[in-house]
């Protein structure tokens, strides 16, 4: 399984004026999202709140039988 990874210290990887993969993020209020990212901007489904900051990612885990 993955391990947590600090935003501050690495962001998910992507091409410039690309979104990246997406991942899950642990929100600075605790909530978890599936969410991608672009340079140092985020963006998931719905909007995050206001203020609340992205302070983990993780790669999302393959689904079962995915290669």
């Amino acid at each position: 399984m993955s391990d947590w990874i600090l935003a501050e210290e690495r962001l998910p990887e992507s091409q410039p004026g690309q979104w990246s993969r997406p991942v899950i993020v642990l929100m600075e209020s605790g909530d978890i999202f599936r969410a991608s990212c672009m340079g140092d901007y985020w963006q998931r489904l719905s909007a995050m709140e206001r203020g609340d900051s992205v302070q983990a990612w993780m790669p999302i885990p393959k689904m079962p039988g995915e290669k």
